[in-house]
């Protein structure tokens, strides 16, 4: 894979796939403590969206299940809440072992679950006739391979459940990008009026983002030649996250 002309600044020491996979590891590590007080998505959005797919899966079945990047449980507690009874094993997987710790913890009133840090792990364990995943494609450094790494302990009438992965459609839309341009310019203004707020960006002020502690994690492991900023470690993270066009005329002003 070729160094994408926003990455060649910061002059990545190993290949990109590579450093896509340690980056996301480093960053999760920094932000599973915070990533559901973060993420109004899975409180508000996608718990019906869930639900519905959950719906609609054979009700005669029962379910062997892998969640790839279970994170913190989300959807996995959701399943185990409605199928509990049909489902006969669940594992849940993260090589992020902080994230892993809090979906432990999410989980463990379930016997039937059990989790793992190492994609290996799960292989003898299937096959499994349903994949979960949510909000996991466009942190990988290739969709296409890590699907067909999963298909041998998948089985030939497996049911993949996939939920909240970013559409390139909604950001090659100027229309949807200005009205999400004025819905963050009031947010900005308005979050001033509550008063949590505050607190909030106290202790903001008062420890690093993950963005920035793992570039620099990032740069004191030799991942990188010259200290990225939390901008390019943002877009690894979600590495198929199209670019806003601000963020490309940046990028191109800065390689010249």
């Amino acid at each position: 894979m070729e160094i994408p002309i926003w990455l060649e600044e910061s002059v990545p020491q190993v290949p990109v796939e590579l450093l896509i996979e340690k980056v996301n590891e480093i960053f999760h590590s920094f932000a599973a403590g915070r990533y559901d007080r973060e993420h109004p998505e899975i409180h508000l959005q996608l718990p019906p969206l869930w639900a519905e797919m959950i719906a609609q899966l054979p009700p005669e079945r029962s379910w062997k299940v892998l969640n790839v990047g279970c994170g913190t449980g989300f959807e996995s507690d959701i399943l185990m809440n409605r199928l509990g009874d049909r489902v006969a094993k669940l594992i849940a997987y993260d090589p992020s072992l902080e994230m892993l710790t809090l979906c432990r913890g999410r989980l463990r009133r379930f016997s039937q679950v059990s989790f793992c840090s190492r994609i290996e792990e799960t292989y003898s364990q299937g096959p499994f006739n349903l994949l979960l995943t949510n909000s996991l494609l466009h942190h990988l450094p290739d969709i296409e391979d890590t699907v067909r790494s999963l298909l041998p302990c998948l089985s030939g009438n497996a049911v993949w459940l996939a939920g909240h992965e970013p559409s390139a459609r909604f950001y090659r839309n100027h229309q949807c990008m200005e009205l999400f341009a004025r819905y963050r310019r009031f947010r900005e203004h308005a979050k001033w009026l509550v008063p949590r707020n505050y607190v909030s960006k106290v202790r903001l002020l008062l420890r690093r983002s993950p963005l920035s502690a793992t570039a620099e994690v990032a740069f004191k492991r030799g991942l990188f030649l010259k200290r990225p900023s939390p901008a390019v470690i943002d877009k690894i993270v979600d590495f198929h996250v199209p670019i806003p066009s601000t963020m490309c005329r940046t990028a191109a002003v800065s390689m010249f």
